[in-house]
């Protein structure tokens, strides 16, 4: 009883289907494939395929649109599992919506395991680091990193800590969010998984709206159902289920 087609996500689950993503081989060419070189599967790589930046476009159109009709600017990504792919989900939903003009900033909030530094090719330093920005130890000059677009910046960081779920519950990190809104159009959290750590649900207390990222065939509709009532009962706002 798991998610294997699109409309899975109304049959099963208690949420909006937002759309799904469509496959894509990571290694593009035989070389590739030999050196098994690590790569993050972005919409804006040259040789990325058609059929995979369109199914991001038309996901990212109906965010757009229910962020927009909600009045919601910050939208937290998560996963049930680890391996969904909500990270990658997460970097390709802030790159669509920045080609579209908006000013976007995508927050790195897995503090345990960090990300995104690597999907776009940063190298944080120990004033980015959003943790210690987050404990008072930096201030908000120098968290912000540019990308090689325009209009999308990235917070995050390259460290790992042991102690984020105290780190993130207090209110500084609500201060921290209500400051960004001021300066973007939308705000995209890619946060840790929820049936990993709690920190997911914190995220989801502090943002507009909570996306969740589910693998194709790969989690339980009754597992991800118990995830999302989880949310609904601290009151998050689910905006929806993406099938990747």
């Amino acid at each position: 009883d798991t998610l294997k087609t699109e409309e899975d996500i109304e049959e099963k689950l208690d949420a909006r289907d937002l759309g799904a993503i469509s496959y894509e081989f990571k290694y593009k060419s035989f070389i590739e494939l030999l050196r098994r070189r690590k790569k993050a599967l972005l919409i804006d790589d040259p040789l990325a395929g058609f059929g995979f930046v369109e199914s991001f476009r038309k996901f990212s159109s109906k965010v757009e649109y229910r962020m927009e009709k909600e009045g919601f600017k910050t939208l937290a990504v998560t996963s049930v599992s680890e391996n969904e792919g909500k990270s990658t989900v997460a970097a390709n939903l802030a790159i669509s919506l920045a080609e579209k003009n908006y000013r976007v900033v995508l927050i790195d909030g897995d503090l345990r395991r960090p990300s995104q530094f690597l999907i776009f090719g940063q190298k944080p330093s120990a004033e980015n680091e959003l943790g210690e920005f987050l404990k008072g130890e930096t201030n908000t000059n120098e968290i912000l990193m540019r990308t090689r677009i325009s209009s999308l910046y990235l917070i995050g960081g390259r460290n790992c800590y042991s102690s984020s779920t105290d780190i993130l519950q207090n209110e500084r990190t609500q201060k921290f969010l209500n400051r960004c809104k001021e300066s973007a159009d939308f705000i995209i959290i890619d946060t840790a998984p929820t049936g990993v750590l709690g920190d997911a649900e914190l995220w989801g207390q502090y943002a507009d709206a909570v996306l969740f990222v589910e693998r194709q065939n790969f989690i339980y509709a009754e597992d991800i159902n118990t995830m999302l009532d989880k949310f609904r009962t601290q009151k998050a706002k689910i905006l929806g289920v993406v099938l990747n």
